[in-house]
């Protein structure tokens, strides 16, 4: 067996012995305690900024109550991945990090601001045949000038928080196959954008919230196939 063989079987055997890790990946944990941009946030490891480094499976956020954590796709800083030009911060896919394992952000509040909703960009976004879920614990989210707020198309994102601000995203939540998007928040707003919420395939949509507004979409809400919008609260 020649020395080109034996690299890629070791490559394929290091593959399966990871239950499918993106290779060379190691899950971080990120502590943020004043305001911040992601780019700030990211110096130290490599590379900074957004260029190949988002949230990714097997990651941790957290927050100090009442700051802000900020990923500025719009000029203000931040690097735009160069396979989502409209910006990135939460993504669980076989590409990047851990597939299999939950990307959790607590406390404070994440604001992501994209550049151009007509571009590729998430706010959160989990590939189909990923098992990890996001799930968010007293986060406050502001997603505004997105593609998509979140695209779930496998697993779950379950969240509980004060608010969800979609703003201006062409898309606030989208599923398909047998995705599940939950949230309980105090408020959820879906504003300004094509679509509120769109539930495809076996996709579900549960919104939980007091306080609830679509304004200036579109169409709020809209399923095909056998996808399901269940919106809840007093």
């Amino acid at each position: 067996m020649n020395m080109r063989k034996k690299e890629i079987l070791a490559t394929c055997i290091l593959w399966v012995l990871t239950g499918g890790t993106s290779l060379g990946y190691t899950p971080r944990d990120y502590i943020v305690n004043e305001n911040s941009t992601w780019y700030e946030t990211t110096i130290g490891h490599v590379p900074p900024g957004g260029s190949g480094i988002w949230l990714f499976g097997g990651d941790t956020v957290t927050i100090a109550d009442g700051k802000e954590l900020t990923f500025d796709y719009a000029g203000g800083g931040d690097i735009i991945p160069g396979n989502f030009p409209g910006g990135l911060a939460l993504y669980i896919s076989e590409e990047s990090g851990d597939w299999n394992k939950d990307l959790e952000a607590n406390g404070g509040t994440i604001t992501v601001l994209g550049a151009g909703n007509e571009l590729t960009g998430y706010g959160g976004f989990i590939r189909n045949g990923a098992t990890g879920k996001i799930i968010i614990n007293n986060t406050n989210l502001n997603f505004h000038n997105l593609c998509y707020g979140f695209r779930v198309l496998g697993s779950e994102t379950n969240i509980t928080n004060n608010y969800i601000n979609l703003v201006n995203d062409y898309y606030g939540i989208y599923t398909a196959n047998d995705a599940i998007f939950y949230a309980k928040s105090k408020e959820f707003s879906a504003v300004n954008g094509e679509v509120g919420l769109y539930s495809a395939g076996n996709g579900s949509i549960d919104i939980n919230s007091d306080k609830i507004l679509f304004q200036n979409n579109t169409c709020a809400v809209t399923t095909t196939g056998e996808g399901q919008v269940e919106i809840t609260g007093q």
